[in-house]
């Protein structure tokens, strides 16, 4: 690649995206229980089923985390021209990897986010492997 042009008409914006996030029961992702499972609102990808943590690493500065969303993108509104498309803008990504200890009996899977731009709110989707 043979390219000196700056890429800074290709940024959209920055900032914190994600106001409000909800799980795959369509609860609002919430603080985890650090006594054992977390039985409402948690953030699937990093627990069992029954909402027990079962990521191999300990947050030490949040409840919850993502990682590795290397495939994400944005669909632009009505991309392929006018009532083509998207109705809103989204940001859509996936976690491509996480690390779980030994033994995890009732895998969720790892998670797809649909980040809806004009309400700021993350859907999980859970992508079963």
């Amino acid at each position: 690649m043979n390219n000196d042009k700056s890429a800074e008409d290709m940024v959209k914006g920055m900032g914190e995206v994600i106001t409000s996030s909800y799980n795959l029961k369509g609860e609002p992702v919430g603080p985890r229980n650090l006594t054992g499972a977390t039985t409402y609102g948690a953030h699937f990808s990093n627990t069992d089923a029954d909402g027990n943590y079962v990521a191999a690493a300990q947050t030490t500065e949040a409840d919850w985390f993502m990682q590795s969303l290397c495939s994400a993108h944005l669909d632009e509104k009505y991309q392929w021209g006018e009532g083509i498309g998207l109705a809103d803008d989204m940001f859509i990504t996936n976690e491509e990897w996480m690390s779980y200890e030994a033994d995890v009996q009732a895998f969720v899977g790892l998670s797809a986010h649909a980040i809806v731009s004009n309400v700021l709110v993350d859907v999980l989707i859970v992508i079963k492997h």
